[in-house]
């Protein structure tokens, strides 16, 4: 549970054996190369034949199973030699596509087409026999409800005449025929009731129709055999997603090849490599001849990348502090103490038996569906679940079960609703005072971190003041809150507690401005007495800890209690429909609580870590290791 010290790694080899040497170090998963080029940054190469790549397996995926893939180094580098085939594969499975997307873009106006021609299905004249020298036809349809007015606005129209022609569906094909002199105000009167023009220009409606329809089965059947086509190919997405990997890892190399300096034969590199992976990388690399690398400890200049080595169960917590920052390479690694107090105020919040459950459950189902894979999204499941631990927990202590309270034992902590406690005088919930308490216990905790960071650096004095000094007086406060708590009954402390508070903050204020000048001493003082208010504050801070667990539980009672009343009442009565509808109910407003309740939970206990418990000691501003070739999308190797 601490950082992985590092060391340099300073190697020089031949260009002819560059890529060979790149493989090998890729194959160690322990290099991360740096740029000898001091203040250079790096620009990020873009290789078009990943978008390409990333566009066919999109493709395919809808046609295969996800499947999270494990490949060995010889079958990974394998694909070097089949890159022309993988990229003629992913060309071959976008243009079926493309082609796809016509068919179906064409299908959609074919079908359009025939409802057209519907409307003209039982005219059995040629379309062409409609279309006279002397006269102006209108050959088209109106809809049946105008036909009415079509046939009043026409017979009033000398020099004109029309016919109706039998339709099955809602609109009715119509020939009008006029003399030149009553061409426009025939022409009005259709358009003012809807009038439309045939789309077609030859053949009758059976034919027309008939044409449509077949035209519509042609393309469906190579819509059909396209879509088989692509489903043959999903077989081969594998291959494809390790080669889209291969392809970044390329792109790594490339990169590499960039912060690397070169004379006419030989190229020369940095890196940084874990201490425990020094003889695995050794014994890999000094395969090749030609070769010269050595070790060395990193400078006080120098900045190492951070690789955390903590537990399985603390590492799925590494996430939660990376969003803030990665911790520096030279400084205490805050995982192992925070994933406690983030599950602890995590099953706080939600102090549900039945709840913790549920989330434990869902940790377990999402890590499987997952893949059991090892990344950001199952390290969040198991976030969740690890804090159902403690919702369980926090459930049994509350004597909480989906919002009800067994009969046969009493709750050992307070009612978040009712319970009340004397603080001071003042009646205040009493969960509220324990969420104090809580955050007492955590500022607490974030003194004595930074107490060990300074210790571990050899700062003996700054541990003590800066960490054990203002540590114990933030014990104090929390003793002065118990103390001035009826319900613990200890009034006898508040004098020792007072005493605690004075002396420790007498001594934060003497050596406050320790490394400073005169008048620096004073303003550091000052500083430190000034400070205190904001001390009350960060308790105060805790108490959303309260906040958000009284809303779960206020909203998880009344679906409780309304599902149950009304299953009672509808049981008597025996309508069942309305029973269901009552099980819904507490199924859905228990999901919906559940669901609002961690959202809710995670973004302010994560807000407590970052705010309250980083501040102390966290100093932040690391950059994670990233060994040659982490860069995986779909696939993990295996050595």
């Amino acid at each position: 549970m601490a950082i992985a010290r590092m060391k340099k790694l300073d190697l020089v080899g031949m260009i002819s054996d560059k890529d060979e040497i790149l493989d090998l170090m890729q194959k160690t998963s322990a290099v991360e190369i740096i740029s000898v080029k001091q203040g250079e940054e790096q620009t990020a190469l873009k290789d078009e034949r990943l978008e390409e790549v990333e566009k066919a397996i999109n493709v395919l995926s809808p046609y295969a199973k996800s499947k999270f893939l494990t490949v060995n180094y010889g079958e990974f580098l394998s694909y070097k030699d089949k890159q022309e085939g993988m990229l003629a594969l992913s060309k071959e499975i976008l243009e079926l596509e493309e082609n796809l997307k016509k068919n179906i873009s064409l299908l959609e106006k074919t079908e359009i087409k025939k409802s057209e021609a519907e409307v003209y299905g039982k005219v059995e004249r040629d379309f062409s026999s409609f279309s006279l020298k002397k006269f102006k036809t209108f050959f088209g349809c109106v809809k049946k409800e105008k036909v009415e007015s079509v046939n009043l606005g026409l017979n009033g129209v000398k020099f004109a005449d029309f016919c109706l022609y039998p339709s099955n569906v809602e609109r009715q094909p119509i020939l009008a025929v006029a003399m030149p002199s009553a061409e426009g105000e025939v022409d009005k009167i259709l358009t003012a009731n809807g009038f439309s023009l045939c789309p077609f220009d030859s053949g009758n409606g059976i034919n027309v129709l008939n044409g449509v329809e077949s035209d519509i089965s042609k393309i469906k059947e190579q819509i059909s055999c396209q879509k088989e086509r692509l489903k043959s190919f999903s077989t081969r997405i594998n291959e494809l997603k390790i080669f889209y990997d291969y392809l970044l890892f390329v792109g790594e190399k490339v990169e590499s090849g960039e912060k690397m300096s070169y004379t006419d034969s030989t190229f020369y590199l940095k890196a940084y490599v874990p201490v425990d992976e020094i003889k695995n990388v050794e014994s890999v690399l000094m395969v090749k001849e030609n070769l010269y690398m050595e070790f060395s400890e990193p400078t006080e200049q120098d900045n190492p990348p951070v690789l955390m080595k903590n537990n399985k169960v603390v590492r799925n917590f590494e996430n939660v502090t990376n969003l803030y920052s990665p911790p520096s390479y030279r400084e205490f690694d805050p995982n192992a103490v925070m994933s406690i107090f983030f599950s602890l105020f995590l099953g706080y919040i939600t102090a549900d038996f039945a709840y913790g459950a549920i989330m434990i459950i869902f940790a377990f189902v999402m890590y499987y569906k997952n893949g059991k894979r090892d990344n950001g999204i199952t390290r969040l499941f198991w976030v969740i679940g690890y804090g159902g631990i403690f919702a369980m927990l926090w459930g049994i202590l509350f004597n909480s079960y989906f919002g009800f309270a067994l009969p046969f034992y009493k709750a050992l902590m307070p009612d978040p609703q009712k319970a009340y406690w004397s603080f001071a005088g003042i009646r205040v919930p009493a969960n509220l005072i324990i969420s104090m308490l809580l955050g007492v216990l955590h500022l607490v905790v974030g003194y004595i971190c930074k107490a060990v960071q300074e210790w571990r650096r050899g700062n003996v004095l700054d541990g003590l003041i800066d960490g054990i000094v203002w540590g114990i007086f933030m014990f104090g406060l929390g003793m002065l809150i118990i103390a001035e708590t009826d319900y613990f009954k200890a009034k006898f402390l508040v004098k020792p507690c007072v005493y605690v508070l004075i002396i420790s903050l007498a001594i934060a204020v003497l050596f406050a401005g320790r490394k400073e000048k005169f008048f620096g001493k004073l303003t550091k003082g000052f500083s430190a007495v000034y400070g205190v208010i904001n001390f009350l504050s960060d308790i105060l801070s805790y108490a959303r800890l309260y906040g958000m667990m009284l809303s779960g539980v206020i909203l998880g009672g009344l679906v409780s209690g309304y599902s149950v009343d009304f299953i009672k009442y509808f049981s008597a009565s025996g309508n069942f429909v309305w029973i269901i509808g009552a099980v819904l109910l507490f199924l859905i407003g228990h999901a919906f609580n559940l669901a609002m309740g961690l959202l809710g939970a995670y973004i302010h206990d994560s807000r407590l870590q970052y705010v309250e418990f980083f501040s102390r000691f966290f100093e932040g501003e690391g950059e994670l290791f990233k060994p040659l070739g982490y860069n995986r999308i779909y696939s993990v190797q295996i050595k």
